[in-house]
C-alpha cells in the first residue's frame, strides 16, 4: 500500500459533513470567548460545577445562547453518516490535521450542552447531546494513528457526559434502546488495524524519501533527530559525506533496516486484532525485541518509526470499556424506565432485551454489575486486569482501579 491509497473515495459535497463541521468552525471562532468564558464552560461539563448559583447560570446561560448556531451545526453534521476533510496524502510524513483541534472543541461543547441540558430538566434531549457526540468522534476515523488517538479523545468526552447524565436521572426507555443500539454498534479493532496498515505505509514512504535524498547519510541523520534527543547517541555525518561508495552502503543499510521494519510492522499488524489483555502476554514483547536487535547493521529508522504500538492497543481497549459500559448503562435505564426498578443481575437484562450483553474487554468476562440502594454499580476490570471491587483510581493511579458508572437512581 502507498500513502496516496490512504485517500478515500470522493464524497459528493452534499453528502459530505466536513462542509457543514467546517461551517460550524467558522460560527465558533467568530464566538471568540473569554479566556474565562472558555474555563467555565469547561467546568460546567467536566468538573461538576455546579448551576444552582445565579450569577454562573446566566453567564453559562449567555454562553450557550451565542453558540446555538454552532450546536445546531454540528449536531447537523454530527447526524451524516460520512465525512471527509479531503487530505493530501502524499504529503505522507508532513500531513497535518488543523480540524482535529476544532473537533476537540466541537465535542466539548457538546459535553457543555448535555450538561446545561440536564438542568434545565430536558433529560432526553441531554442523552442526545450525548448520541451527536458519540457521533462526532466518526469524523476523526482515519488510517493512521493520530486520527484514531484523537477518536478515542472525543469517545471519552461523550462517555463522560452521558455517565454525568444518567448518574442523577431518568431518560425515556425509548431514547435509551435507541442510543444503547448505535453504542453498540461502535466498533475500534478494525479501524485500529487499517490504521496500523496505514502506518507502515508511511513507514515505506520514508524509507523512499531517505533512499531518494540527495545525501541520503545527511537525511537519515536528520530523521533520526528524535532518536539523538531520546538516547543521547548521535549519528556522525562528517567521514561518511566524503567517504567513496557511501550511497551503496546507505542503501544497503537501508535495506537491513526496512525489512526488520516491516517484520515488526507485521507481528503488530497481527497481534492488532486481539484484546491487549492477551497481547501483554505474548513473550516476546514488541519493546523486548526491539532492544534484542543487533547493533550492526543499526536499524535506525525501525527505532524512530516504531513507537510503543501497544500503548495504542491499551488505550483502544480503555475506549472499549467505556463503550460497553455506555451501552449497558442505557439499557439498564431503559429496564427501569419500563419495569420501575433495576435488574437483580445482568442475566435479566439480557431477557429484558432479548440479545448478550458485550464482555469487559479486560477480564474476557461480563461487565460486573450490583444494585446499589436505588441505584447500581456497573464497572470494567481496567488496565490492572483485576477486580478491584468497583474502586475508581486514584487521579496519579491511572492503572489502578476499575472503570467505574454509578447511578444513584
Amino acid at each position: 500500500m502507498e500513502v496516496t491509497q490512504l485517500a478515500k473515495p470522493p464524497i459528493p459535497e452534499e453528502a459530505n459533513a466536513a462542509v457543514i463541521y467546517r461551517k460550524a468552525f467558522d460560527e465558533m471562532d467568530e464566538i471568540q470567548l473569554s479566556v474565562e468564558e472558555h474555563k467555565l464552560m469547561r467546568a460546567i461539563a467536566f468538573e461538576d460545577s455546579s448551576l444552582d448559583d445565579e450569577v454562573v447560570a446566566a453567564k453559562t446561560s449567555d454562553i450557550l445562547s451565542r453558540n446555538q448556531r454552532t450546536l445546531e451545526l454540528i449536531h447537523q453534521a454530527a447526524a451524516m453518516p460520512e465525512c471527509d476533510f479531503q487530505r493530501d496524502w502524499s504529503e505522507g510524513p508532513g500531513m497535518v490535521f488543523p480540524e482535529f483541534a476544532h473537533l476537540r472543541e466541537s465535542s466539548r461543547r457538546l459535553a457543555f450542552e448535555s450538561m446545561m441540558l440536564l438542568h434545565a430538566g430536558r433529560v432526553d434531549d441531554a442523552v442526545e447531546a450525548c448520541r451527536a457526540n458519540f457521533r462526532l468522534s466518526n469524523a476523526v476515523d482515519g488510517p493512521i494513528m493520530i486520527p484514531q488517538l484523537v477518536r478515542y479523545a472525543i469517545i471519552l468526552i461523550a462517555s463522560g457526559s452521558l455517565d454525568k447524565v444518567l448518574r442523577d436521572s431518568q431518560p425515556s426507555s425509548e431514547v435509551c434502546l435507541s442510543i444503547a443500539e448505535e453504542i453498540g454498534e461502535i466498533e475500534l479493532t478494525p479501524s485500529f488495524v487499517g490504521a496500523l496498515k496505514g502506518e507502515r505505509a508511511c513507514g515505506h514512504s520514508c524509507f523512499n524519501m531517505i533512499r531518494s535524498a540527495p545525501n541520503p547519510f545527511r537525511a537519515l541523520a536528520d530523521f533520526s533527530a528524535p532518536l539523538e534527543e531520546s538516547t543521547g547517541r548521535k549519528i556522525s555525518t562528517r567521514l561518511f559525506e566524503k567517504a567513496p561508495g557511501m550511497d551503496f552502503f546507505i542503501k544497503r543499510w537501508l535495506a537491513f533496516d526496512e525489512l526488520t521494519y516491516l517484520q515488526l510492522m507485521g507481528r503488530v499488524i497481527k497481534e492488532a486484532s486481539l484484546p491487549y489483555r492477551e497481547v501483554v502476554s505474548i513473550e516476546p514483547s514488541l519493546e523486548g525485541e526491539l532492544e534484542s536487535l543487533h547493533w550492526f547493521p543499526p536499524r535506525v529508522m525501525t527505532k524512530v518509526l516504531m513507537p510503543v504500538y501497544s500503548r495504542g492497543q491499551l488505550s483502544r481497549d480503555k475506549v472499549i470499556a467505556h463503550l460497553r459500559l455506555a451501552e449497558v448503562s442505557l439499557l439498564l435505564k431503559a429496564y427501569k424506565a419500563d419495569l420501575s426498578a433495576y435488574p437483580d443481575s445482568l442475566a435479566e437484562l439480557e431477557e429484558f432485551v432479548g440479545r448478550g450483553l458485550p464482555e469487559d474487554p479486560f477480564s474476557g468476562e461480563g461487565l460486573v454489575y450490583h444494585r446499589d440502594g436505588n441505584g447500581f454499580l456497573l464497572y470494567s476490570w481496567g488496565l490492572n486486569f483485576k477486580d478491584d471491587g468497583g474502586e475508581s483510581p486514584f487521579p496519579k493511579q491511572r492503572h489502578e482501579g476499575d472503570i467505574v458508572i454509578q447511578c444513584v437512581r
